[in-house]
């Protein structure tokens, strides 16, 4: 922390002993220091250079003890200075990726250009290659992926069949009937939208390490461990696993 820093301090008392130290700190090496309290006449708001008052409202806690109103009020204020000082600094939305890249705000703004890898990157293979060639191109570009191009164009299609909802359902059906069984007492795992309707089908469906709008859909989740927790919902014993 430096002179070209400044430093905000928080105590709704204004007697906080933990930022003893960081104040005189401040002080010893003339650095800007702003302090929010409820109390004007305390020693953080004598000590700052300047100083942003809190109504001394009390506390909602039922004791007028725990920080309650005085937190509250002071996410409040924190919000009105980041909103004042983005029109005092004319601040854009573009600059969200940049201050805030990991967070979905700053996903929101970010330009397929600006991630999206270029030919020179990409591990691309002619239709007639081998498939250990394949996997060097992979290996040498770092990627788990590679791209069938000929005369310049993507030839490679996705494997059939796909399976969407319907068909995962009438699979379920097929496979419990090969069996001798009725989907009442089958067992359907699966992680993804198109799985919901075979997962209601079955007599117990199960989202496995699912995304949050299967999960929430799903009376069984299994969110740690694996495919073996299964087995327990089938009755098993660990004893009798056989590994």
């Amino acid at each position: 922390v430096t002179k070209s820093d400044i430093c905000i301090v928080i105590s709704n008392s204004g007697e906080t002993r933990e930022l003893a130290d960081l104040t005189s700190y401040t002080r010893r090496f003339s650095i800007p220091l702003v302090a929010i309290s409820s109390q004007p006449d305390s020693s953080i708001m004598m000590a700052a250079d300047y100083r942003l008052a809190l109504p001394p409202e009390p506390e909602a806690c039922p004791m007028g003890l725990a920080p309650t109103t005085s937190t509250t009020m002071t996410l409040a204020l924190g919000d009105a200075l980041a909103v004042a000082l983005m029109g005092q600094r004319a601040f854009q939305a573009h600059e969200f990726k940049t201050f805030h890249p990991g967070g979905k705000l700053g996903a929101q703004l970010v330009y397929v250009h600006q991630i999206m890898h270029g030919p020179e990157a990409l591990a691309i293979v002619p239709p007639d290659a081998n498939m250990t060639d394949t996997l060097i191109a992979m290996g040498a570009k770092g990627f788990g992926i590679a791209c069938v191009t000929e005369n310049g164009k993507l030839t490679g299609d996705v494997g059939r069949p796909i399976l969407g909802q319907q068909a995962k359902v009438e699979a379920l059906q097929r496979i419990a009937a090969s069996r001798g069984l009725d989907v009442s007492d089958a067992i359907a795992v699966g992680d993804g939208a198109n799985d919901l309707a075979m997962l209601s089908e079955a007599g117990m469906g199960v989202a496995l390490h699912a995304k949050p709008h299967v999960q929430e859909s799903s009376l069984i989740r299994i969110n740690h461990g694996d495919l073996t927790a299964l087995l327990y919902l089938q009755g098993y014993k660990r004893s009798q696993f056989i590994d």
